[in-house]
């Protein structure tokens, strides 16, 4: 891949974060080790993979719809929440004319079907 990361190391936000113990079993797993906040996805690190970190350290960020014990309302949340991950560039680039996106590579692959990039 050719070309800046202009999106490094820039603040972002997200829906929501979802909670270490969600993913692991926390008793094996240092904190540190856990990156699931919106500024992982802006660090440099393109590792896909939740499961195997890169120098000690995943670097992928997680979202989190809170399940509900009623399968009928978290299957209507599901489909009707937007959930959404931004960046803030701090400029306008009118000559940008490529954006890349590196997804997980995981079991979670499939949660950018239907992502949208507005620029």
């Amino acid at each position: 891949m050719t070309g800046n990361n202009i999106a490094l190391k820039k603040p972002a936000s997200q829906y929501s974060t979802a909670p270490q113990a969600y993913y692991r079993d926390t008793s094996t797993l240092l904190a540190s080790q856990t990156c699931r906040t919106a500024n992982c996805a802006v660090d440099g690190d393109t590792n896909g993979d939740w499961n195997v970190p890169k120098n000690g350290t995943n670097s992928i960020t997680s979202t989190f719809l809170t399940p509900t014990e009623d399968a009928d309302v978290w299957l209507f949340l599901k489909r009707n929440t937007v959930i959404w991950w931004q960046v803030d560039l701090g400029s306008n680039f009118t000559n940008l004319d490529k954006a890349v996106l590196f997804n997980r590579i995981d079991n979670a692959g499939n949660n950018l079907v239907g992502a949208r990039i507005i620029w």
